[in-house]
């Protein structure tokens, strides 16, 4: 896929703050360091996978253990990457979550990626 230009990446940007997507302190964006992205791309060695989804996503109005600060994180827009094989992901991402499987934050060898730094 091809970059694109400062330009575009502006227009985008900016279309999503003036369209209410940074309203009431919302995530303007989520920083993941070199090392996390490393560790993204090695979960498509680990899952046989061909790419990622990177799914919006959003914290529950409740505080969720598992989030880096559970306070902070509460209600706020997120993204979570998740393997593909054949462009699908694998595991179904639209499952209702299991609570059992909630009260863990993950294992190293589990399926998806998240915990980037909201950003404000």
């Amino acid at each position: 896929m091809p970059r694109i230009s400062k330009a575009v990446a502006r227009v985008l940007i900016q279309w999503y703050k003036n369209t209410g997507g940074w309203d009431n302190g919302q995530t303007r964006s989520v920083w993941f360091s070199k090392d996390d992205f490393i560790q993204i791309l090695s979960m498509t060695d680990e899952f046989d996978a061909d790419g990622m989804h990177i799914y919006l996503a959003k914290y529950p109005d409740e505080e969720m253990p598992e989030a880096p600060d559970p306070e902070e994180y509460r209600n706020r827009i997120t993204v979570v990457f998740v393997p593909t094989r054949d462009k699908q992901d694998i595991f179904d991402v639209e499952a209702p979550p299991d609570q059992a499987m909630m009260a863990t934050n993950g294992d190293a060898d589990d399926p998806a990626f998240d915990h980037g730094e909201l950003e404000p």
